[in-house]
């Protein structure tokens, strides 16, 4: 598995040639509670903090690629990765 990549508002813009950096993207993982946060939109503007995973991973049984940062710390605690 390769390392996830971590995209910050504050930087607010992917590369241009990244694949994503002008398409609107969701979290998949919260998409059922709340139609998914939007993470990013297709004029490459960065909405909030999020994690891009380069393979799927599941989140509460979910597979996932693309997850707000919210769902990525909730993940790690039932995990028990460093949050819990």
């Amino acid at each position: 598995m390769s390392e996830p990549l971590v995209h910050s508002h504050r930087s607010d813009e992917l590369p241009d040639d990244h694949v994503l950096a002008h398409k609107t993207v969701y979290c998949e993982s919260c998409a059922e509670e709340n139609d998914g946060e939007m993470l990013h939109a297709d004029n490459n503007e960065c909405m909030q903090t999020w994690v891009e995973f380069p393979d799927y991973i599941y989140v509460s049984g979910h597979p996932c690629r693309n997850i707000c940062w919210r769902c990525f710390c909730r993940h790690l605690k039932d995990v028990g990765g460093v949050l819990s």
